[in-house]
């Protein structure tokens, strides 16, 4: 029971420091290597494919896997196309594939951008996709993880204020039940809100939608959730790295001066990090 409740310990408390590395936008205050032993997984395959994100695909892609998550294949081409810009920012990031260019990433991103926003909203009358509101959310993330890409803009700032209400309006439009065979997805959409929640009603809805998704996953498939979350906090390494991104010698995606400062936990959640 002892070492049950050790190894409970340091699961909630990893999960702990991603989610706070997600609100403030940072890396989290503990580096954890030695607080997390799994890391980033390459080749780990997901205990369920209800779990496949575009942060986090092990095998094939969303099209082939269409006809068995039931989404339409405008919604299915987005998903595929935000999970090759995040491959390639991962790789760069984490030093999995030392030789990707920046400038390449840069250039599929704003190809992508571009077709995204020739896209139609859900709410518009008479086209494939009205009233599809899981296409809806999915459109919106995208837009907005391709702001903070591009831009190097972080998520608190990249969502413009209309977006944000037509976001929650899909959201709440979608019943939730819908998302259970997209829980991955489901959590993509969620990091790109979770920072500018507070710009939101109501905003706490989100926060508990981080997580209610993150416990979720994490419970089923621990090394899923840390893949996803490593490379989110890749992302924000980019987001936070205007110009060349520097990629250790030795691989390693973390450095001093990403940690978490003690000061900024204190003033923000009113604790000491331990």
């Amino acid at each position: 029971m002892a070492l049950l409740d050790a190894v409970e310990g340091l699961t909630l408390d990893s999960r702990i420091h991603y989610q706070l590395a997600v609100v403030l936008e940072r890396e989290p205050f503990v580096v954890p290597a030695d607080l997390i032993k799994d890391r980033f997984i390459q080749d780990y395959r997901p205990v369920k494919t209800e779990f496949d994100s575009p942060l986090f695909l092990s095998s094939g892609s969303f099209a082939d896997k269409g006809s068995e998550i039931g989404l339409h294949a405008i919604t299915v081409q987005i998903l595929d196309d935000l999970t090759l810009v995040l491959n390639g920012i991962r790789s760069v990031i984490l030093g999995l594939d030392c030789k990707s260019e920046r400038s390449n990433i840069l250039q599929t991103a704003m190809g992508i951008q571009e077709r995204i926003l020739s896209l139609r909203s859900a709410n518009e009358a008479n086209h494939p996709t009205t009233k599809d509101y899981i296409y809806e959310t999915c459109r919106l993330a995208a837009l907005t993880y391709l702001r903070a890409i591009i831009n190097h803009t972080q998520f608190s700032k990249a969502w413009h204020p209309e977006e944000l209400e037509d976001m929650f309006s899909a959201i709440i439009l979608t019943p939730m039940h819908y998302w259970k065979p997209l829980s991955g997805v489901w959590l993509f959409v969620v990091l790109s809100i979770n920072p500018p929640r507070e710009d939101l009603y109501p905003g706490a809805m989100f926060k508990f939608f981080l997580k209610t998704s993150s416990f979720n996953m994490a419970a089923w498939d621990w090394q899923c959730w840390v893949n996803i979350m490593e490379t989110y906090l890749a992302l924000q390494k980019w987001i936070r790295t205007p110009g060349d991104v520097q990629v250790p010698n030795s691989c390693s995606p973390r450095t001093t001066s990403d940690v978490l400062d003690v000061e900024e936990i204190q003033s923000t959640y009113g604790m000491t990090p331990v």
